[in-house]
């Protein structure tokens, strides 16, 4: 009886340490730990939840929330339609080929319009008081995010998703839509609302790109033969010329507020404030690729009236700046220079002066009438 006692123990241990081996993988606690920190994620948002609230407070918070919510949700519009008439300029113009319209309109998709899709779902939860399931961020990002971090709101008590919009932001923060598996995002998100809001918010994120949601990409294996495999990928475009409609149609039935339309007025206050808030920034910058990515924004808003940003500041965009007729010569030497200078890594042999005449520029009130007479002296003429 012993022996056999022993002999099942010996059998006990050696199936442990199979499935140890076959199963407890790295990529299986990879997993694991993203899961655990997508919901403590989930847990640490519904502290926002008002149905924790006393009936009055719950009621006061909603008009805050719907308050704060209406000023990002305007920003965010007044953005992308901003974006948008780059894009349109960009398409006409030589210094941009098939390849960098493509990364500006990926950008745009990504950007702000995923942005404003993410804020809009968060909010119609909040109005529903569902439980959020849902992330909003991609895993990696989630995994590296302390929890107990409260969100940057100006209001402690706000939920995240009507924080404030960074108009200057160069990149836009990555959105990424998911949940527990094995379930796709947005058939949850069509469940989840009556009427037709959910049809609505899932046809939003899909117009938004692949890569702005779990499932955008899905992979499967193909048998040709007995010997031979095929993977194939199948892949959710975005569809940029179908946002501003599907959003102008939408949003009032979503979230309760009209897509607000970039008129002349909203316009000016828009740029208005974001040449003020983007001049803070260069007059505080120190780097190198600070100083001439928030030259390079400045500037074509103040020459062409346009909101740039993105990946090719110093690529197409930049080419296209130094050949307005509005920028003197000198002034577009000293970019192209600077920006030699970065893309080479100067580093310690940086000029000092051209970095110095770059932010002076930059900070100029117009840029026709500043005086160039030192630069146009330091950098020669043709």
């Amino acid at each position: 009886e012993d022996d056999d006692e022993n002999d099942n123990e010996n059998c006990g241990d050696l199936v442990v340490n199979f499935c140890r081996k076959a199963l407890l993988t790295d990529a299986f606690r990879e997993q694991c730990e993203r899961a655990v920190n997508a919901e403590l994620q989930r847990l640490h948002s519904e502290r926002h939840s008002k149905a924790k609230l006393s009936r009055k407070d719950a009621a006061a918070k909603v008009r805050s929330v719907d308050a704060a919510f209406e000023d990002v949700f305007a920003t965010l519009c007044y953005l992308i339609q901003a974006q948008s008439k780059f894009i349109n300029f960009a398409s006409g113009s030589s210094h941009f080929d098939e390849e960098s319209i493509d990364v500006l309109r990926s950008e745009f998709l990504q950007g702000p319009c995923a942005e404003l899709t993410s804020r809009i779902t968060q909010q119609c939860l909040f109005k529903e008081e569902q439980d959020c399931v849902f992330t909003f961020t991609p895993l990696d990002e989630i995994k590296t995010k302390d929890p107990n971090k409260k969100e940057q709101t100006g209001q402690a008590s706000l939920p995240p998703h009507c924080s404030e919009v960074d108009i200057t932001a160069r990149h836009r923060p990555r959105v990424y839509l998911s949940c527990p598996g094995p379930r796709d995002p947005l058939n949850i998100l069509r469940e989840s609302f009556s009427g037709n809001a959910g049809v609505a918010l899932a046809r939003q994120w899909t117009i938004c790109g692949r890569e702005c949601y779990r499932g955008g990409v899905q992979k499967s294996v193909h048998n040709d033969d007995e010997c031979s495999k095929t993977e194939v990928v199948q892949i959710r475009p975005g569809n940029i010329d179908g946002f501003l409609p599907h959003v102008e149609e939408n949003c009032l039935t979503l979230c309760g507020l009209p897509f607000k339309k970039l008129d002349k007025k909203s316009e000016k206050n828009f740029l208005f404030s974001r040449k003020q808030q983007l001049s803070s920034l260069l007059s505080a910058a120190t780097e190198a690729s600070d100083i001439l990515d928030f030259t390079v924004m400045i500037l074509f808003q103040q020459v062409r009236q346009l909101v740039v940003s993105g990946s090719l500041l110093r690529g197409p965009i930049l080419d296209a700046l130094t050949e307005e007729k509005k920028i003197p010569s000198s002034v577009a030497k000293a970019m192209k220079r600077l920006n030699n200078f970065i893309q080479n890594g100067a580093g310690t042999n940086m000029d000092d002066k051209i970095l110095g005449f770059v932010k002076e520029c930059g900070l100029a009130r117009d840029i026709t009438k500043h005086d160039t007479a030192g630069l146009e002296a330091y950098v020669g003429k043709d």
